[in-house]
């Protein structure tokens, strides 16, 4: 559906009304009437100017093409005055092809058009405000929309012309460099995921070139990520523990019920020593980014350190991280970012050190993790 002016999606044209040669009694002398109202139509295709005006095509170029109407055998010569930077004077005695003009600014431009026949005869000055689009790539950093999501960075790019561009971006997480590629035509948006912590912006350095036009643009964006999504669906996934109080708290499942209130217990008659562990069975391989547990509620002794492993067969576990801290007085989540996304069906914690000197037992009210 063809849309007036404000963002354009293909080519734009402008019509400006220039009255054609006219004879006037004893005085020849070419006339223009009054400037009338400039419209912007949506066009794809290159369009033939009107018998009686001139048209005026925008593309993502910075470039003006104006192009003549029919004219009257005596006009001979038309010029063109603008400034950009300074005064610009062309001089024009073939009207087929179109007059390209490549503008150095995206901004809007005087223009001033005449009329001359073969005996010097001038017409009135038509003056004009044209503004050309700027190149593309410009065009689409300039109004880029960055948004974080689940683990990620989405950026959105405003639609233009069908034509193919290749977007890098590139960033740098934990000292690592990264870069994205994407090549193609009409390309919307593209996401970054896998990122893992959402309280730290991430400088991304967005660049898109035009092999067509031999141009690039790049610009730096700071956007932190969002939060990577908590495992919701528990329907699959079993736990499993060192060691268990009969009928205190809940046992294991109580780790994954969804209730801050049921806790696990270790056993402690007859009492078994440090360390206590349990382990998470998701149901299927995932990607780990993150876990969550929150103390037994009321209970401000058990564990404050801890060894963190993943498996994907349940047997095999690979250490992530040992001697983790955790805080028994705190009654909120405490939560651990893993130092990269690992893949694993299993999950165990394993708990090394009470908080009092001389306790042999442990508990923790649930357990949760985050990724995709």
């Amino acid at each position: 559906m063809k849309k007036k002016f404000k963002v354009v999606i293909g080519k734009c044209l402008l019509v400006g009304s220039v009255l054609l040669a006219v004879q006037a009694c004893k005085e020849e002398e070419l006339v223009f009437p009054s400037q009338s109202e400039q419209e912007v139509v949506v066009s794809e295709k290159r369009p033939t100017a009107r018998p009686s005006s001139l048209t005026y095509i925008f593309a993502f170029n910075q470039n003006v093409e104006i192009y003549f109407p029919q004219l009257s055998d005596r006009v001979t010569k038309a010029t063109i005055t603008y400034t950009d930077g300074t005064e610009k004077k062309l001089e024009l005695t073939k009207f087929e092809e179109p007059v390209i003009i490549h503008l150095s600014e995206y901004k809007s431009y005087d223009f001033a058009i005449q009329y001359f026949t073969k005996d010097g005869t001038s017409s009135k000055v038509t003056t004009t405000v044209l503004k050309p689009l700027p190149y593309e790539v410009k065009y689409k950093l300039d109004n880029i929309q960055s948004e974080p999501i689940d683990g990620g960075v989405k950026f959105t790019f405003p639609k233009t012309l069908d034509r193919s561009l290749k977007y890098t971006i590139t960033y740098t997480v934990e000292g690592e460099q990264r870069t994205k590629n994407v090549e193609g035509a009409a390309v919307e948006s593209i996401t970054i995921d896998k990122l893992l912590d959402e309280t730290k912006p991430i400088s991304f350095k967005l660049t898109i070139a035009d092999a067509e036009l031999k141009v690039e643009a790049s610009k730096v964006i700071e956007q932190a990520p969002g939060a990577l999504a908590e495992f919701t669906d528990r329907s699959n996934w079993i736990a499993t523990v060192s060691d268990s109080q009969i009928d205190d708290g809940g046992g294991a499942q109580a780790l994954i019920d969804n209730d801050i209130t049921s806790f696990w217990h270790s056993q402690y008659d007859p009492s078994v020593p440090f360390p206590h562990w349990f382990k998470i069975d998701f149901g299927k391989a995932r990607f780990i980014s993150k876990i969550g547990m929150i103390r037994r509620s009321g209970a401000s002794n058990g564990f404050i350190q801890y060894d963190l492993e993943t498996s994907l067969d349940g047997i095999t576990f690979t250490k992530v991280a040992s001697n983790l801290s955790f805080d028994p007085t705190n009654s909120n989540w405490q939560y651990y970012i893993l130092p990269k996304i690992t893949n694993g069906r299993y999950i165990r914690v394993t708990m090394t050190k009470p908080k009092d000197a001389g306790d042999d037992f442990t508990h923790l009210g649930e357990f949760k993790a985050f990724g995709y």
